[in-house]
């Protein structure tokens, strides 16, 4: 861990049960949680310790946590950390954001045996964010390579790029619970080494600050790691109804990456392509049909979105309720607050139906009004997530039309 000297996106979704059916399959990532170890760790920098892991690339301080040890222990692990393992006793620690530029550390393994062509394989890792520092990042992600990568780019970035990407790529920034990352990848053929951390420099890598503590930088511990194949017939995630008040969204689909779907509303009009998931805001009951492309094999599934009338009551002591002005607008629109919130700054985020950030900006009132003017946006539905100077934050749909 090297450690010299905490930014949190809130990813505003409500993701509803999906379930898979990858139980059963062998996991092809040998000492998948970290228990195996050949010397118990003393210190930072030792994950080879943990059998058939490694840190690249050379000179990098990825680090190993284990129960056995008094100073790299699991939960506690000297004066600067507690967290409880995934599952078992030991876990993996990497930075994906430093002080010093574009540093970063690696977990890679070796798989027991090479990804066969044409095959779909689901991935699936839990992450925590160390909650000492300063910022949390996105890019958590995985690489998926013929042979052990240690070329590296600027500073310790390695030079490769994410099998998948999870669903609007989020800042994770949970530093109680355990995050999944997954993913669905569809292998060339001889893959047989699998790489995690953030493969993007500092300049690419989203980050929110948390204050969380007094270190500089973003770390995360890692466990539970697997490589399962999808074998035919198993892949088919399932989505379940849900409900939500009157003039709220809710996010439909899952975070799975690499999840090719296709969205449709109960007329048979195209919503989103290539997405596993999207946000949606109806004013009325309504269902929508998604269909998944694993490797090849169609499924189809419909859910329904229940609307649940909210009395003036409970319109009134909402928090943070605003209004955008006109609806819809040719890229040009006013923020109000409708509880007449004086605010010094109003941190915005624009997103398409998929999730995937538009636009993003920082902006300060005018009299009562925050005036946003978005004329490169193309006509469609999105959503715009508000971060106000109180801490408070919310989401409302915007229409544009040109």
């Amino acid at each position: 861990m090297y450690l010299l000297q905490k930014t949190t996106s809130t990813f505003v979704a409500f993701f509803l049960l999906i379930a898979g059916t990858t139980q059963g399959q062998v996991n092809l990532v040998p000492n998948p949680s970290f228990e195996t170890f050949s010397t118990c760790p003393t210190g930072s920098g030792q994950i080879t310790n943990a059998i058939s892991w490694y840190g690249p690339p050379s000179g990098s301080t990825t680090d190993y946590y284990n129960s056995c040890s008094p100073t790299v222990g699991v939960p506690a692990h000297g004066a600067i950390g507690y967290q409880q393992a995934h599952s078992g006793n030991a876990y993996a620690g990497i930075w994906t954001f430093n002080g010093p530029p574009d540093y970063r550390e690696y977990l890679q393994v070796m798989l027991d045996s090479a990804l066969t062509a044409g095959d779909c394989y689901y991935v699936e890792y839990y992450v925590n964010l160390f909650n000492e520092l300063q910022f949390a990042t996105n890019g958590v992600s995985c690489h998926f390579s013929t042979s052990q990568v240690l070329t590296t780019g600027t500073g310790s970035v390695l030079n490769l790029t994410s099998s998948f990407v999870a669903f609007a790529d989020p800042v994770y920034t949970d530093t109680l619970n355990w995050m999944k990352v997954c993913g669905v990848f569809t292998a060339s053929g001889g893959e047989q080494w699998l790489t995690i951390g953030n493969f993007a420099n500092d300049a690419n890598t989203d980050t929110l600050s948390t204050n969380f503590g007094s270190y500089y930088g973003a770390y995360y511990y890692v466990d539970d790691v697997s490589v399962t194949r999808l074998s035919a017939g198993s892949a088919q995630w399932s989505y379940q109804d849900t409900s939500l008040i009157f003039g709220d969204s809710v996010f439909i689909g899952n975070s799975i990456g690499g999840l090719n779907c296709t969205w449709y509303d109960s007329s048979g009009n195209l919503l989103a392509t290539n997405t596993s998931g999207i946000f949606v805001q109806p004013q009325s009951t309504t269902s929508y049909i998604v269909q998944q492309n694993v490797c090849g094999t169609i499924y189809t599934d419909t859910l329904n979105v229940s609307i649940t009338p909210s009395s003036v009551e409970e319109h009134a002591g909402n928090d943070f309720s605003l209004k955008i002005i006109p609806q819809p607008s040719d890229g040009n629109f006013i923020i109000q607050f409708v509880d007449k919130r004086e605010t010094t700054e109003l941190k915005i985020e624009i997103c398409d139906l998929s999730g995937k950030c538009c636009y993003k900006a920082v902006i300060k009132p005018e009299g009562k009004n925050f005036y946003v003017a978005v004329p490169h946006l193309s006509s469609g539905l999105y959503f715009v997530k508000t971060f106000d100077t109180f801490g408070a934050n919310g989401i409302s749909r915007l229409a544009i039309e040109k």
